[in-house]
């Protein structure tokens, strides 16, 4: 099963970036976006992303739609990320926890808010079409992160 993420990007200011809040989420639901963000701090051995807020630095929220009514090229759409100068917003379609692809959609939109773009090669992490998570090789997470990194150094505290 293959689903679309979507972004409108603009500009990223002060890294590593910081989770400031969820909206519309359950307990369990919000617990594994954390785990996924966990994830990606572990495979990266570093801290991309902080867990309490720290002046300066690039606030993420995350809400939850209350349907899944985006589509595009019939496929639906799992989350969109908007990219601001102050903040990213990242917002979670239903479909992501109904089918189980919250770690891939979590860091695919996280990349948008590292300012990381669309790719065209299919079973990467920023490809418009998402997969299960586990059917991504490590040879793409590491391309995924490098890209993270590469894309935030100048913008580290």
């Amino acid at each position: 099963m293959l689903f679309l993420c979507s972004c409108s990007c603009s500009k990223v200011l002060y890294w590593p970036a910081y989770i400031d809040s969820f909206d519309g989420f359950t307990q369990e639901e919000e617990s594994k976006i954390l785990d996924s963000i966990q994830d990606i701090n572990k495979e990266a051995k570093e801290e991309l992303f902080l867990f309490a807020k720290k002046d300066g630095h690039y606030p993420i929220s995350f809400s939850k739609e209350k349907s899944n009514i985006i589509k595009f090229q019939k496929q639906t759409i799992s989350g969109i990320t908007y990219t601001r100068e102050s903040k990213c917003e990242i917002v979670i379609y239903p479909i992501t926890f109904e089918n189980k692809i919250v770690k891939i959609v979590i860091w695919h939109e996280l990349g948008h808010c590292g300012k990381l773009d669309h790719v065209k090669k299919e079973k990467e992490i920023m490809s418009t079409v998402s997969d299960y998570f586990e059917n991504y090789s490590q040879a793409s997470i590491d391309i995924f992160l490098q890209n993270l990194k590469e894309s935030i150094k100048y913008l580290k505290d």
